[in-house]
């Protein structure tokens, strides 16, 4: 409900802020990370239970045009991945990008799925058109540090960082500066070869 009460009061706060008219309100995306990005993706669509939205309510708000979901979380055992209704993912019909690392971990289910597969299940099982996963190869929760947590993950990952920056920023010049160069560049883009084989990237 914070993300909507910002965008609620972005005159105010960009007057405190001293940016008044600086902050364009229909060009809006959600982005997080882990948690953050299975909140981001309340914002867009996900469906929660019932019991989860106690009175709050669905938390979708349709100013949100897109997102970026860096690591979030799939069907699996816990709090956070329980509150998934069963039709989770039927309401993200917006234009998202998930990210996750081949050493990004979690509570994987089914077992049979890899780390980066859970991580980007959002990208798997939401609706087709302007859905894009990148997976980079190595890099972990944190990438490094380098994201949050500096003191967990492994050893320092700038380069996971740069590639999974290119993307989002490719992403949201796409589709919330409406760019045609950058949605021609995801349409069109061989990540493999150009981040000589260190990441992997879908598109539907």
């Amino acid at each position: 409900r914070e993300m909507s009460f910002v965008l609620d009061e972005i005159d105010t706060i960009s007057a405190k802020a001293g940016i008044e008219g600086l902050v364009d309100t229909s060009r809006v995306a959600a982005a997080g990370h882990s948690f953050g990005a299975l909140i981001a993706s309340s914002k867009t669509g996900l469906n929660v239970t019932e019991s989860a939205t106690l009175d709050y309510g669905n938390a979708n708000d349709e100013r949100f045009q897109a997102a970026v979901l860096m690591s979030i979380p799939g069907r699996g055992d816990g709090p956070a991945m329980e509150m998934l209704a069963d039709n989770a993912y039927d309401g993200l019909d917006k234009p998202l990008i998930a990210t996750g690392g081949t050493n990004d971990i979690g509570r994987v289910k089914p077992r049979n799925m890899t780390a980066a597969e859970w991580r980007t299940m959002v990208y798997s099982l939401a609706p087709p058109g302007d859905k894009y996963a990148v997976i980079v190869e190595g890099s972990d929760h944190y990438l490094g540090g380098l994201i949050c947590n500096a003191e967990a993950g492994g050893d320092p990952d700038p380069g996971g960082v740069a590639i999974v920056a290119a993307m989002t920023t490719m992403f949201l010049d796409a589709y919330i500066k409406e760019d045609s160069d950058a949605l021609a560049y995801l349409q069109s883009v061989d990540v493999l070869n150009r981040t000589a084989g260190r990441a992997t990237y879908q598109r539907r």
